[in-house]
């Protein structure tokens, strides 16, 4: 846990006094991870955040006052009976709120009660769909079934239908 609380340490305070040290290579392997996807990160990286580093926000869009300091939290891939838990109580103590982009399938048992949680302390519950296929392997009707599937058991468990969508992997 505390290398979680060190990492959103370093996010916020390069996000309010500014970094101009060295970007460093992504570090780590992920076998959810194929070559593809890691070059587009590779990509996105260089043409996104090493910009942004150097005062160039030209690839940023920004809704709301440009003149105030503020991010947004996004978690993928919930929810779960441990993991979730543990951020909800971290967001809790330090009165963050954030988007939680939550795979449709795995709302059932215990985790429908995290589900709850995470919409009740007032944090968005949104959708990355049913089971967390690459939606570009999928048919036109097959991406409808994720998104439809997933939205309906979000709605039947917070009463709020998500507004948001997220695909897996970023593979739209």
């Amino acid at each position: 846990m505390s290398k979680f609380l060190l990492f959103f340490t370093l996010i916020f305070q390069m996000l309010l006094l500014g970094d101009t040290r060295t970007i460093y290579d992504i570090r780590g392997n992920s076998f959810l991870l194929d070559a593809n996807m890691t070059l587009f990160l590779g990509n996105w990286r260089t043409a996104t955040v090493t910009p942004i580093q150097h005062g160039n926000y030209k690839n940023v869009i920004v809704n709301g006052d440009p003149n105030v300091k503020n991010i947004t939290l996004t978690f993928d891939d919930s929810p779960d009976e441990n993991n979730t838990y543990k951020l909800l109580d971290i967001l809790k103590e330090h009165e963050v709120k954030a988007a939680f982009f939550m795979i449709g399938g795995t709302m059932k048992d215990d985790n429908v009660t995290v589900v709850k949680r995470t919409f009740n302390e007032g944090h968005l519950v949104l959708n990355h769909s049913f089971n967390h296929p690459r939606m570009t392997d999928l048919n036109i009707s097959g991406m409808e079934s994720q998104l439809n599937r997933a939205a309906q058991r979000i709605e039947s468990i917070t009463g709020k239908y998500p507004l948001l969508f997220r695909p897996p992997y970023g593979s739209i």
